[in-house]
């Protein structure tokens, strides 16, 4: 991948409100797709700086309700595809990889926003709020009729 497309593909993350994240259900291993907001572009200042800091522009976090189907997924298969899309520019980027749980106090601290004990009852340390860390493992960037493969050392 050149550094043309890369910093293209990381333009995108930091532009778009919200990602597509599809996860496997236990039962049958079929995909299921939502979306969540991007907290990549939400918390950009809180990124900046330890601990929510991430190593490469196409880690990421992810924040949901403890209580959703979704985060029963990903305990029990932490295999993710995270997709951001630019419709206007024909542009988007599918990244495969794995989640990990964050328990740590501080990294919660530093990516939660005001206000959203309205989505997450008890806050963000004693209700339904869980917090994952998004490590890419390989992906796949469109724009217009390009496709360019991102493999692990792609993303690092």
């Amino acid at each position: 991948m050149t550094t043309e497309t890369s910093l293209a593909a990381s333009a995108l993350i930091l532009r778009s409100d919200f990602v597509f994240v599809s996860t496997l259900d236990g039962a049958e291993g079929f995909p299921e797709t939502r979306v969540m907001f991007n907290l990549i572009k939400l918390r950009q200042e809180a990124l900046s700086q330890p601990p929510a800091s991430l190593p490469t522009p196409f880690d990421s976090w992810l924040g949901t309700n403890t209580s959703s189907q979704k985060v029963r997924q990903l305990r029990q298969d932490p295999r993710v595809c995270l997709y951001y899309a630019d419709t206007a520019t024909f542009e988007g980027l599918s990244l495969q990889g794995t989640v990990a749980e964050v328990l740590d106090p501080e990294t919660r601290a530093a990516l939660w926003m005001d206000g959203w004990e309205t989505y997450y009852p008890g806050g963000r340390d004693g209700g339904d709020f869980s917090l994952f860390r998004f490590s890419p493992l390989r992906g796949r960037y469109y724009h217009g009729l390009q496709v360019t493969a991102l493999e692990a050392g792609d993303l690092r």
